[in-house]
């Protein structure tokens, strides 16, 4: 047996069965955010989240632009980390501390105009790529004359969202955007916390996909290898499933690196495809002797700037803090994903 009929074997047995891999899960969902600014009081604001079950995190903060370091105090942050009651839940519970340097805040570049203002970015990792990330600015604004009073504590999220069309290539080969194992097509867009199904079809009874060979990520100058010489690259962000002899799946958790802040962005998906042609003497007219190149553009929607309070990418949460000040809370959101 030759090398090659040895590595189409092995290739062939490891798409034999029709279920995906499972891919964790990789959810980062904001549960609330408390404070208290009391003299005694070491974490001065604790917000709670839940995210993908043994995930990697970071956590880390900013100035409220999300980008410049906190200069002029002192902001720690510390997690502690506890796992769901329940064995079958794919979440964890993250708690997040910060503490904060009280004699020092009114001297920093997060002090303006009485209210204290940062960002709070926590991500998810595989490995040192970002796979999601929440990023949370924070608004507090103190007054002296206010009493103790709870209000609203609603939080949504806004999120990225994407669409694709789908790409054919001769008459040989489909492969589009789709609803996974039922490979139907479709055109819905993908939010940062849902898989994105990528099927790929042959659309000719002569024609038999052997394997998948390369499926890219491209973006401008970056790119990601999600298959390479047939194996799935990372699988906790990545699963491949063979349907039948003319029908594969790739589903992959798009990394939040492809997303844009204030603007939109566009994600090619490239790839190559190994044919098998049985019932006819045609010869495929493509790169390569028997191989099918396709290509998917995906449009990647953009969060634009700081919404306002009240707008629907906004959430508002509004606390008063006995201690002889109130706080008043704006949490903008941006999931990616």
């Amino acid at each position: 047996m030759t090398p090659t009929s040895t590595f189409l074997l092995l290739v062939a047995a490891m798409m034999i069965n029709p279920i995906a891999a499972q891919i964790p899960n990789w959810d980062i969902r904001f549960s609330s955010l408390e404070t208290n600014f009391d003299a005694s009081v070491k974490n001065e604001i604790i917000m709670q989240y839940q995210i993908g079950r043994d995930r990697s995190y970071t956590v880390q903060l900013f100035a409220k632009d999300c980008v410049g370091a906190i200069e002029g105090t002192t902001a720690i942050a510390t997690t502690t980390r506890t796992s769901s009651a329940t064995t079958s839940s794919s979440l964890d519970y993250l708690k997040v501390m910060i503490d904060l340097d009280k004699s020092t805040i009114t001297a920093s570049n997060i002090w303006v105009d009485s209210s204290l203002q940062l960002c709070v970015l926590l991500q998810l990792l595989s490995g040192d790529e970002v796979i999601k990330e929440d990023r949370r600015e924070i608004d507090i604004a103190f007054d002296l004359s206010i009493d103790f009073e709870l209000a609203n504590v609603a939080t949504q999220s806004a999120s990225l969202s994407s669409s694709s069309g789908s790409a054919h290539v001769g008459k040989y080969i489909k492969a589009c955007k789709c609803d996974g194992l039922g490979f139907i097509c479709n055109t819905n867009k993908l939010s940062p916390n849902s898989l994105m199904n990528i099927c790929i079809m042959s659309i000719d009874k002569d024609v038999e996909i052997r394997f998948v060979d390369v499926l890219q990520l491209y973006q401008e100058l970056d790119t990601m290898d999600i298959i390479l010489s047939a194996a799935v690259q990372n699988l906790e962000i990545s699963s491949m499933t063979k349907k039948n002899s003319t029908a594969v799946l790739v589903t992959t958790v798009v990394p939040s690196r492809f997303f844009a802040y204030g603007g939109e962005s566009v994600l090619d998906v490239r790839g190559t495809v190994e044919m098998n042609l049985i019932g006819s003497r045609r010869q495929l007219s493509v790169a390569g002797k028997d191989k099918s190149p396709f290509e998917i553009q995906v449009e990647l929607e953009g969060v634009g700037e700081i919404a306002e309070h009240g707008d629907a990418r906004s959430s508002s949460l509004v606390l008063k803090v006995v201690v002889g000040i109130m706080v008043s809370v704006i949490c903008c959101v941006w999931m990616m994903l």
